[in-house]
Protein backbone atom coordinates (compact mmCIF):
# COMPACT_ATOMS: atom_id res chain seq x y z
CA UNK A 1 0.00 0.00 0.00
CA UNK A 2 1.54 3.61 -0.95
CA UNK A 3 0.48 5.79 1.32
CA UNK A 4 2.29 8.99 -0.36
CA UNK A 5 -0.53 9.33 -3.15
CA UNK A 6 -3.70 8.83 -1.17
CA UNK A 7 -6.41 11.64 -2.61
CA UNK A 8 -7.80 14.18 0.06
CA UNK A 9 -11.89 14.40 -1.11
CA UNK A 10 -12.99 18.20 -0.99
CA UNK A 11 -15.29 17.14 2.07
CA UNK A 12 -12.06 16.34 4.08
CA UNK A 13 -10.45 19.61 2.59
CA UNK A 14 -13.60 21.70 4.19
CA UNK A 15 -12.88 19.73 7.58
CA UNK A 16 -9.16 20.74 7.45
CA UNK A 17 -10.29 24.14 7.35
CA UNK A 18 -12.13 23.67 10.93
CA UNK A 19 -11.13 20.88 12.12
CA UNK A 20 -12.44 19.22 15.24
CA UNK A 21 -9.96 17.78 17.97
CA UNK A 22 -11.19 14.09 16.92
CA UNK A 23 -10.47 15.08 13.37
CA UNK A 24 -7.16 16.45 14.50
CA UNK A 25 -6.16 13.49 15.83
CA UNK A 26 -7.52 11.13 13.32
CA UNK A 27 -5.39 13.35 10.41
CA UNK A 28 -2.31 13.44 12.93
CA UNK A 29 -2.45 9.22 12.90
CA UNK A 30 -3.46 9.53 9.28
CA UNK A 31 -0.28 10.59 8.36
CA UNK A 32 1.97 9.10 11.41
CA UNK A 33 3.00 5.82 8.73
CA UNK A 34 6.46 5.59 8.22
CA UNK A 35 9.49 2.78 6.48
CA UNK A 36 12.77 4.18 8.47
CA UNK A 37 13.62 6.60 10.87
CA UNK A 38 14.48 9.76 7.83
CA UNK A 39 10.85 9.29 7.40
CA UNK A 40 9.37 11.01 10.31
CA UNK A 41 9.71 14.31 12.02
CA UNK A 42 8.40 15.82 14.99
CA UNK A 43 6.42 18.80 15.52
CA UNK A 44 4.63 20.47 18.64
CA UNK A 45 1.06 20.70 19.28
CA UNK A 46 -1.15 23.20 20.52
CA UNK A 47 -3.20 22.58 23.65
CA UNK A 48 -5.42 20.64 24.37
CA UNK A 49 -3.34 18.85 21.82
CA UNK A 50 0.15 16.25 22.92
CA UNK A 51 3.13 18.63 23.10
CA UNK A 52 4.93 16.32 20.87
CA UNK A 53 3.43 14.71 17.51
CA UNK A 54 5.31 12.27 15.48
CA UNK A 55 4.54 12.28 11.57
CA UNK A 56 5.24 11.56 8.37
CA UNK A 57 7.94 14.19 7.34
CA UNK A 58 6.44 14.86 3.68
CA UNK A 59 3.45 15.94 5.73
CA UNK A 60 4.74 18.47 8.23
CA UNK A 61 3.57 21.57 6.37
CA UNK A 62 0.03 20.18 6.13
CA UNK A 63 -0.41 18.69 9.91
CA UNK A 64 1.20 21.97 11.32
CA UNK A 65 -1.60 23.59 9.14
CA UNK A 66 -4.24 21.76 10.55
CA UNK A 67 -3.38 22.19 14.09
CA UNK A 68 -3.04 25.81 13.75
CA UNK A 69 -6.25 26.15 12.51
CA UNK A 70 -7.73 23.50 14.97
CA UNK A 71 -6.40 25.90 18.02
CA UNK A 72 -7.20 28.88 15.75
CA UNK A 73 -10.88 27.86 16.29
CA UNK A 74 -11.18 26.99 20.02
CA UNK A 75 -13.29 28.87 22.30
CA UNK A 76 -10.59 28.52 25.15
CA UNK A 77 -7.18 28.94 23.32
CA UNK A 78 -5.16 27.17 26.44
CA UNK A 79 -1.20 27.21 26.74
CA UNK A 80 1.17 25.25 27.51
CA UNK A 81 5.20 24.79 27.17
CA UNK A 82 6.36 21.76 25.43
CA UNK A 83 9.85 20.59 26.53
CA UNK A 84 12.07 19.89 23.07
CA UNK A 85 11.85 17.09 20.99
CA UNK A 86 15.03 14.82 21.18
CA UNK A 87 14.59 12.03 18.96
CA UNK A 88 11.63 10.90 16.14
CA UNK A 89 11.96 7.18 14.69
CA UNK A 90 9.87 4.80 13.01
CA UNK A 91 8.63 2.37 15.55
CA UNK A 92 8.08 -1.44 14.79
CA UNK A 93 4.33 -1.03 13.71
CA UNK A 94 5.51 1.75 11.34
CA UNK A 95 4.60 4.66 12.76
CA UNK A 96 6.55 7.75 13.97
CA UNK A 97 6.92 8.08 17.73
CA UNK A 98 8.86 10.86 19.60
CA UNK A 99 11.38 9.25 22.09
Amino acid sequence: LNHYYQVATIDVLVRIGTPSQEEVEKLIEHYSYCYKDADCTGIYGKCPLPCHIAINIKFQETVTKIIDNFWNNQQSQCMYKCMEIWKVICNSDYRCEVK
